[in-house]
């Protein structure tokens, strides 16, 4: 855990494939981005995706 003040453009709460997609477009926009998650898988991950190209 981080317990540096830290200032972020995006906060994204959710680490599933919506929340990694968002903030990983954002990150390619130069945005500081934090993502918070839970660790807790809550549905099968999906076969295809737009954006993950390199990193599914």
């Amino acid at each position: 855990m981080n317990t540096h003040n830290e200032t972020y453009d995006v906060v994204v709460v959710g680490g599933s494939h919506d929340g990694l997609s968002a903030a990983l477009i954002l990150g390619w926009a130069r945005c500081k981005v934090l993502v918070v998650d839970a660790d807790e898988p809550r549905n099968a991950s999906a076969g295809r995706s737009r954006g993950f190209g390199c990193l599914a």
